[in-house]
């Protein structure tokens, strides 16, 4: 996945599950059987994610995070990219957000395995 500023800008690359600035949020873990992934912040700072974006390499599936969209101090924030699949195992645990369409559905189709896409992790 590429995790994208508002102005949709790519901000560099994760290396090895850590962020590469200090004080960066970065994707810090993702399942991509089970379709979710993890946004961490090392920093002491809430961070307001309004306005920035995931996309796959292909830029065939985006998700904008919602307004308000708070990332926690020195926490985490899990996004779950199929939860109305019934086939894909859904765990919502923790601080989290569900992929939505743009009616406001939930996303039934797969986007980190879905056999087409390659996904890598940058940071946001």
């Amino acid at each position: 996945m590429i995790l994208c500023a508002p102005n949709g800008n790519e901000l560099g690359s994760c290396l090895g599950g850590k962020a590469v600035e200090p004080k960066t949020p970065y994707i810090s873990f993702m399942d991509v059987e089970e379709e979710w992934l993890t946004i961490a912040n090392p920093s002491e700072d809430i961070i307001d994610l309004s306005g920035y974006f995931l996309q796959d390499l292909k830029a065939l599936h985006r998700f904008y995070f919602p307004e308000n969209t708070e990332l926690p101090a020195s926490g985490q924030l899990n996004l779950y990219t199929c939860p109305g699949n019934p086939d894909v195992p859904n765990h919502f645990t923790g601080d989290y957000i569900l992929w939505k369409n743009h009616d406001g559905s939930l996303r039934k189709k797969e986007v980190l395995n879905n056999g087409n896409v390659k996904m890598k992790q940058y940071l946001l």
